[in-house]
């Protein structure tokens, strides 16, 4: 399977129901698949598959949709997404790093929201 189809049903999995989740996630992942966003840790396609399952009544008639091309480093697969209504514009977006093992998802590091705006500090020295 190529890496975008794996990144693309991994995708397509959020707001199912937790037993519909954890059929197609255990075809995508690791049977110890770690799993951490700002809020959640977790370990296991079971754990990530109830975690899917009490997300689908907030997610409801919406998809989350890849919005980026996939970034390469080395086993690991970056790429943005948003949570798409059924008519117009994104209600969420993140980005989510994947990493992958004989083409089973092994980890999982997501954000919500984008990055926040890097700064700078001014000083005299150099």
């Amino acid at each position: 399977m190529s890496l975008e189809s794996i990144v693309d049903r991994f995708l397509g999995v959020w707001g199912r129901p937790g037993s519909d989740a954890l059929r197609q996630l255990a075809a995508l992942c690791h049977s110890d698949v770690a799993y951490q966003n700002p809020v959640v840790a977790l370990t296991g396609v079971e754990a990530l598959a109830e975690h899917v399952g009490e997300l689908a009544s907030l997610i409801g008639s919406r998809r989350l949709s890849r919005t980026t091309g996939l970034q390469l480093a080395g086993s690991w697969c970056g790429y943005g997404w948003a949570l798409l209504p059924q008519v117009r514009g994104a209600e969420l977006a993140g980005h989510t790093a994947i990493e992958l093992a004989d083409d089973l998802i092994t980890r999982i590091v997501s954000f919500h929201g984008a990055p926040p705006p890097r700064t700078f500090l001014l000083s005299s020295s150099p």
